[in-house]
């Protein structure tokens, strides 16, 4: 069981070795605990195709293969509608593939790991959060 779920954003600062802190942090934590949803596997896999240098890069194709790409079950759709109403509720909006990823990570009971702002002020209730950009992250 994975215990620690990246966003996309972390995954492409891990591939192109742009901040030490994610990439130690990455590190510090063994492979079968770290896997990615199968959207943050769609967003990454689109981008790869319109960049012909995100193609190039071995360490995101070695990423790709060596993470779990966890698949959803009924459970994401039910937390997808309860946070999705929740932040229109407060007048919050995130992206709609956000929704989907935090859903996702909710109900694997995963850490979400994501270097996004919006995701991080949501305040999605019951969604665990670590930012590996912040020195802090994961020293509490």
């Amino acid at each position: 069981m994975i215990r620690y779920m990246l966003d996309s954003n972390v995954l492409i600062d891990i591939a192109r070795d742009e901040d030490e802190r994610v990439a130690r942090r990455f590190e510090e934590k063994a492979l079968g605990e770290i896997g990615i949803s199968v959207v943050v596997s769609g967003e990454v896999r689109h981008g790869m195709r319109k960049r012909p240098a995100a193609r190039s890069n071995p360490k995101m194709t070695y990423l790709l293969g060596s993470l779990r790409t966890e698949q959803m079950g009924p459970d994401v759709g039910v937390l997808y509608g309860d946070i999705r109403d929740d932040l229109e509720r407060r007048g919050i909006s995130i992206t709609p593939n956000d929704y989907w990823i935090a859903a996702h990570a909710m109900s694997n009971g995963a850490v979400l790991v994501t270097s996004d702002r919006r995701i991080h002020d949501a305040g999605i209730t019951g969604l665990k959060l670590e930012d590996w950009r912040d020195e802090l992250a994961g020293q509490g």
